[in-house]
């Protein structure tokens, strides 16, 4: 028997069935990752699963989740309500959806499988996952995720929440209306296979819980983790000093035009009436006519992603944590664009929601600042020729410099697909995959570094791309520098050379030709003069840093002979001019120079 306790539910039961909820989770996103076809899902990982109470509010998202999909649960149960009411609802019923701007997740190619679970003729839950396919259909292949589109209906088959199974029966008129405008239709068909029974190992253990504990203790305990998440927020943000801070960034262009296109973020601490967070986007441009616009939902999801990262690590993920933070934002702009604004490269925007929210918590968290990141940058691949393929993948590059540490080298937002895998399944060698030195943004705590990564192509393809911080790098933040920007060439150092817009699709490539990916790493924090040398003298050794670079920006002297730090030398350099300033940093086109040689 479960005891009560101050009337509440005892405590230690509560942990116990909020982790149960949390291992349930993980182990669906586990079950569709080990069963998927596809290799955005199998090895990239790019998927995440949840468990909902019966009004559609988040109970947790797995672990092993990617922050940016809690974009594809938070209004999907309600969306679903729209077009089939709960009393139409029966167990074995399962719906997939895709549509951002009906509740969906936030570009079309993640596709959202939901099923309610019923315990004795009662609703207790829903369980749900996305993952994102290689493709939706769309003017290009794998378009749903690039950013060339002008409006959503060149992106892809667009779904509302549809019931695709009906009392346990495949409703099949809806599954072979989807495989047909989908590329690849078996290899899809593989993937929703795997959807569907991950969704039926979670409606299982939902159900193996309410034998052991009833429905309606288990409904409570989910409305007791919500107000524990929302009490804990709470007091998190009560430590916060009160006050408003504004940051903002720019996305490189909207692809038709050359205008860079603003987001600005106010950040408001409150303790009264209640300690709250509010994020006003007022400021912030847009809509884009490319398909880099993030509906609002996908605007929450980095919200709460950010400020759960700085605030709040070990407060479950929940609707809770949420009611603590209001985000507004400009009707039909980049963050709250209107239908039929275009979203396939939406995580584009997201990586510039998240600097901007960082930079912004900076000025009020000084001890917890993050300079800016490398972006994302997004490759697809497609065959035209003999072979029919699609394959997709993210390269990663650097993290900012963060107020006690330097950022992390050759970040993913994903797993990353190994070579070995890539070559085996598709007409592609990867030639090479390294850091790219003196590709930090310096700082006294640097950024992490970007990567270059080369695949010679075996057979007649298309490449797509979609690609940030081409022209507006990576900034730093307190007298730190920014990261050099990101180039996608094609043939390089051939006579042939081309350089690649950083959005485009059906670019025709021929066997031997060679697509390389140059990332930016992150901005630096902290002026570099202020590094340490031994920190300089490490990454100079571990060929990080360039020479050049170690005494030009970071004003350390390194005899290369010795390997060793010249104190003197260094002293000399790290003197202040006779004005009583730091020394100057150098020039734009000093470090791009340095870059290129390193290179």
């Amino acid at each position: 028997m479960v005891r009560e306790f101050r009337g509440q539910i005892d405590p230690i039961t509560l942990e116990v069935v909020g982790n149960a909820f949390i291992s349930i989770a993980d182990e669906m996103w586990a079950a569709l990752v080990r069963a998927a076809y596809s290799n955005n899902i199998k090895e990239r990982e790019d998927c995440s699963s949840t468990i909902q109470d019966p009004g559609g509010r988040v109970v947790t998202q797995g672990k092993n989740s990617i922050a940016v999909h809690l974009s594809s649960f938070l209004s999907t149960v309600n969306a679903i309500k729209r077009f089939h009411p709960v009393e139409s609802m029966s167990e074995g019923d399962l719906f997939i959806i895709n549509d951002p701007y009906g509740g969906g997740p936030s570009h079309l190619i993640d596709v959202t499988f939901m099923m309610p679970v019923f315990h004795e003729g009662q609703l207790v839950a829903f369980v749900g996952n996305t993952g994102h396919w290689p493709d939706i259909g769309g003017k290009a292949p794998g378009q749903g995720a690039v950013g060339d589109a002008r409006e959503i209906y060149q992106e892809g088959l667009r779904m509302p929440a549809l019931r695709l199974y009906r009392a346990g029966e495949l409703q099949r008129d809806i599954h072979e209306l989807i495989l047909l405008n989908v590329r690849g239709p078996s290899e899809r068909e593989g993937d929703m296979r795997a959807h569907i029974a991950s969704l039926k190992l979670g409606e299982r253990r939902i159900k193996e819980m309410c034998v052991r504990y009833g429905a309606g203790f288990l409904l409570n305990c989910m409305s007791e983790l919500m107000d524990y998440s929302e009490r804990r927020t709470r007091q998190a943000i009560a430590e916060l000093p009160e006050g408003s801070y504004t940051h903002q960034d720019f996305m490189d262009d909207d692809h038709f035009s050359d205008e860079p296109i603003p987001i600005v973020a106010t950040l408001t601490v409150s303790h009264t009436p209640e300690p709250n967070f509010l994020v006003d986007f007022a400021g912030t441009g847009g809509p884009a006519q490319c398909g880099i616009n993030l509906t609002r939902e996908g605007t929450l999801a980095a919200v709460y992603w950010v400020l759960k990262g700085i605030i709040a690590l070990d407060i479950p993920v929940n609707d809770g944590f949420n009611r603590a933070i209001k985000v507004v934002a400009p009707d039909n702009c980049i963050v709250n664009p209107r239908p039929p604004s275009p979203v396939g490269a939406r995580y584009e925007t997201v990586t510039l929601v998240v600097d901007v929210l960082l930079g912004a918590l900076g000025q009020a968290l000084p001890h917890k600042a993050i300079a800016a990141s490398h972006g994302s940058h997004g490759i697809g691949f497609a065959g035209r020729g003999s072979r029919y393929f699609i394959y997709y993948e993210t390269v990663g590059g650097g993290t900012g410099g963060t107020a006690f540490k330097d950022g992390v080298d050759c970040c993913h937002n994903t797993s990353n697909l190994p070579i070995e895998a890539a070559e085996l399944e598709f007409p592609l060698h990867v030639e090479c995959l390294e850091f790219v030195p003196d590709s930090e943004g310096p700082g006294q705590f640097r950024g992490g570094l970007g990567v270059r990564k080369a695949w010679k192509i075996l057979d007649d393809s298309f490449i797509n791309t979609h690609s940030l911080r081409h022209t507006i790098h990576p900034q730093g933040l307190f007298g730190g520098y920014e990261a050099p920007g990101c180039r996608i060439v094609l043939n390089a150092g051939e006579p042939d050379e081309t350089l690649l817009s950083r959005l485009s699709t059906l670019v025709e490539v021929s066997p031997g030709d060679v697509l390389s990916v140059v990332t930016p790493g992150g901005g630096g924090l902290g002026p570099p003069e202020e590094r340490a040398p031994e920190r300089v003298l490490r990454d100079y050794l571990n060929d990080k840093i360039s020479l050049a670079r170690a005494r030009s920006v970071y004003r350390v002297a390194i005899d290369a002979e010795t390997g060793q730090v010249d104190q003197e030398a260094t002293r000399r350099l790290r003197q202040p001019v006779p004005d009583g300033n730091s020394r100057p940093a150098p020039g734009a086109d000093e470090t791009l120079v340095e870059i290129e040689l390193a290179g």
